[in-house]
């Protein structure tokens, strides 16, 4: 049975988290259980230089050194900063690390290197210094900033970080001033400011995206099966390309070497094979390359609006099987390493082309022949592949978890350009797919919000909403404010809260429908305003009924009652010129047009309000 869905990895305590409960902040204890370092070296010419080391044991480089030698600028800054990156990055990620620092470089450093700025100290290290970085963060030419609200809150995050452990450092805290402060809020609403949401991808491309990626999915399916096939056959051809396929299979028992390889293993099948690029049209057949796994990964990208970074980084054991009500259905949970929750999708066993229960299974026997030859942590992914030009090792698409920085760009670029496609990112795959369901439910974020697995609502409006939705939720405001607006110049008469879900709100007479009621024939009405011509719709041009409507036939009828008392109410020459004619074309038109015994016996179980009197 698989885990239950409510599974949810505990945060991990923060390096601040752990240094608080700390009576002394030992710097050297950290790096002894880290295994990290801050190291000052002299190279050939006699140049200082600073690196920062971490270890890293589950990539191909045991240690992740990064070069900070810009920093001795303010020597007696440096080291003290180097030291708490260390204290900060011994639970992050490399890229993460590679970030900050990058962050630190064009942010606090980069405004230590302008001439007309001290060299501080620690000691020299005050409010009135850091509220003159806040001001260079937050400079503005020709009335805009330089810098935008998302860098700048990026790199005053990173400096807030390095304070806030200096201030925590047994060794440093005594020599800052007592009242150093950093202003908690320097630009408000910065956080909220998004220049430019993500685009969303056209509905025609979208289209084409997804039949393209069904068409490639499924060659390459269909070629690596029959080449499964060809493994098993007996006395196969010589020369033929099942002899080929055994005879490799032989060879290499797990990654497909290189040509040379194969020169010196065999030379006899190297001739046959012929060339470089004809062993790696091969290879196909035994595990994929990066290029074979972009269709892939799109395809499953736009049926699971997952992140690139969450897809690259899934693991096997985050797909698993259940049983619900006596079906079947594949469970996939990825971690988010950003949000520190898994995600969840579901989907019900199929052989639809773009199905994760067919694409899923297939990656993971394609892949698994190269696991036994990848790191610890790459033989758990479940989407790894082999380089074209230097097949070796297995290698993940870049991710906060590790893998191959550029490759997925490169051929994603490839995939692209190779079938008339137009330029575009998982991002915006997942903001296309998020922005269908804002349209397949209404602009209801809770919907959105459940199926981009984001914490907070918030976070979709600020990030994930399209144009188009942003659009859409104009107009619903526009809408609403118009039959706000009606309902009070007539005095409460249409009122659509009154109205059962599924009912046309802009028409002015309940239950009925309008082609466009904001260009009202019927005298009296403005162009371009919300008609409000009550109980007229039995004799306008732009209305029309849903005949399968229960609530629609009691509609009518109520309509004709009320039309057949007003006889008696208005004045005759009113009732005559404005309701006789809508009367006779209730009974002679409408009235029989609704012959469904099914609705006539639905209408038959309303039990509505009266309608309100006519004028």
């Amino acid at each position: 049975m698989a885990e239950s869905f409510s599974d949810r990895r505990s945060p991990r305590p923060s390096r601040y988290a752990q240094l608080v409960g700390m009576t002394v902040a030992d710097l050297d204890a950290v790096r002894r259980e880290r295994l990290s370092s801050v190291s000052e070296e002299t190279d050939g010419d006699g140049k200082r230089r600073l690196f920062i080391r971490f270890p890293t044991p589950h990539s191909r480089e045991s240690i992740q050194t990064l070069e900070v030698s810009n920093w001795l600028m303010a020597p007696e800054l440096a080291v003290a900063f180097a030291e708490m990156v260390v204290v900060w990055g011994g639970d992050k990620t490399e890229p993460s690390r590679q970030t900050f620092i990058n962050d630190l470089n064009h942010g606090f450093f980069q405004y230590l290197a302008r001439s007309d700025t001290p060299t501080p100290s620690l000691p020299t290290f005050d409010t009135a210094f850091i509220n003159g970085f806040i001001e260079w963060l937050g400079r503005m030419e020709d009335g805009a900033y330089v810098l935008a609200a998302y860098t700048r809150l990026h790199y005053l995050g990173a400096f807030r970080s390095v304070v806030t452990f200096l201030k925590k450092s047994a060794q440093y805290r005594s020599q800052l001033p007592k009242d150093l402060h950093i202003r908690r809020n320097p630009w408000p609403g910065a956080s909220r400011q998004i220049a430019h949401p993500t685009k969303i991808i056209e509905p025609a491309d979208w289209i084409h995206l997804h039949s393209t990626c069904i068409e490639a999915c499924t060659q390459i399916m269909q070629t690596v099966e029959q080449g499964w096939m060809m493994l098993t056959e007996e006395c196969p051809k010589p020369n033929s390309l099942a002899s080929h396929l055994q005879r490799l299979d032989a060879l290499f028992p797990t990654v497909i070497g290189s040509f040379v390889k194969l020169q010196q293993l065999d030379a006899s099948l190297a001739r046959q094979i012929g060339t470089p690029e004809a062993l790696a049209t091969l290879r196909t057949y035994f595990h994929p390359s990066p290029r074979d796994l972009v269709p892939f990964l799109l395809l499953l990208a736009m049926v699971s609006f997952f992140s690139g970074e969450t897809l690259f980084a899934t693991r096997r054991s985050d797909v698993s099987y259940i049983e619900i009500q006596g079906v079947k259905r594949l469970v996939w949970r990825p971690y988010k390493s950003r949000s520190r929750r898994r995600q969840h999708r579901s989907f019900p066993i199929s052989d639809a082309p773009d199905s994760p229960t067919v694409l899923i299974p297939f990656i993971e026997r394609w892949t698994a022949r190269i696991r036994p030859v990848a790191t610890p942590r790459l033989q758990e992914w479940l989407f790894i592949w082999i380089p074209v030009n230097k097949p070796s090792e297995p290698h993940g698409f870049e991710s906060k978890s590790g893998g191959s920085k550029g490759a997925w760009q490169n051929h994603l670029s490839a995939f692209l350009i190779e079938n008339e496609l137009p330029h575009l990112t998982l991002r915006q795959v997942r903001t296309t797919g998020l922005d269908n369901v804002h349209t397949w439910f209404d602009g209801d974020l809770l919907a959105v919000q459940a199926v981009s697995g984001h914490q907070h609502p918030g976070v979709i409006l600020s990030h994930y909403t399209s144009d188009a939705a942003r659009k859409r939720h104009d107009e619903r405001l526009g809408d609403v404010m118009a039959l706000r607006s009606r309902w009070r110049e007539t005095d409460g008469t249409i009122d659509p809260r009154t109205l059962p879900p599924k009912q046309d709100l802009a028409a002015a007479t309940p239950g009925w429908r309008c082609f466009d009621p904001y260009d009202s024939p019927v005298p009296g009405q403005d162009k371009g305003k919300l008609c409000s011509a009550y109980g007229a719709c039995p004799g306008c041009a732009l209305a029309h009924l849903n005949l399968q409507d229960g609530y629609a036939l009691v509609r009518v009828l109520q309509l004709k009652v009320k039309i057949e008392q007003a006889q008696t109410q208005l004045p005759a020459a009113r009732w005559l010129t404005a309701w006789a004619p809508r009367l006779q074309r209730l009974i002679e038109y409408w009235l029989p047009r609704f012959q469904d015994e099914t609705v006539i016996r639905e209408a038959a179980q309303w039990d509505l309000d009266d309608l309100p009197e006519l004028e």
